[in-house]
């Protein structure tokens, strides 16, 4: 594996692969990036952003550009992308992820893994996505989230379209007693 330090990184121009951790923003990360590079180069501006934003409940790729290579940034964001990730089955969250607790539990014992295969299939192809309430989605020039926080009814709707390949891994360990988590990946092209 291929590591670069500070000292290595073109200020003029270059593309970092930061390993983003769980529970920091993309901002965070820029931000840090930024502070180190001007610490280490002794400059005081230069350009620097990131080619999407990850969740900070995500962990993984973020694709930082510096310099000329912002130019990229447009072209990165383009391309395809895979994700993975686990759930749970039997629950759901309000945020539809782990910021909220889990609730609404249904009994998930009886399901096989046919129809968990068949489930998947509806995942297939072109999906319309609807954001959930606590989302960074703007309505009426406000994010969702701040209008959740306050406790105000919102009626989200499916404003978002991608393609969706899912692949199911460990599905028997989904199926195991004591065990309800699975692995999806899917490739998103924004």
């Amino acid at each position: 594996m291929f590591a670069k330090t500070l000292s290595e990184i073109d200020i003029n121009g270059d593309i970092l692969l930061i390993d983003k951790p769980l529970r920091w923003t993309s901002f965070d990360v820029v931000n840090k990036l930024k502070y180190l590079i001007k610490q280490e180069f002794g400059i005081k501006k230069f350009k620097i952003g990131h080619a999407g934003t990850l969740d900070p409940l995500a962990s993984g790729l973020l694709i930082v550009c510096i310099g000329k290579c912002t130019k990229q940034i447009p072209v990165i964001q383009d391309g395809t992308k895979g994700y993975e990730g686990t759930f749970t089955l039997g629950a759901t969250t309000a945020s539809y992820d782990l910021e909220k607790e889990p609730e609404n539990f249904l009994p998930y014992q009886h399901l096989t893994a046919l129809d968990i295969e068949q489930a998947k299939e509806k995942f297939l192809g072109e999906q319309w996505q609807t954001p959930p309430v606590f989302s960074a989605v703007r309505i009426d020039g406000k994010r969702a989230f701040d209008l959740a926080l306050q406790q105000r009814h919102l009626h989200s709707r499916s404003c978002q379209r991608f393609r969706c390949h899912p692949r199911l891994r460990s599905l028997s360990k989904c199926l195991e007693k004591n065990s309800n988590r699975t692995n999806y990946s899917k490739a998103l092209p924004f």
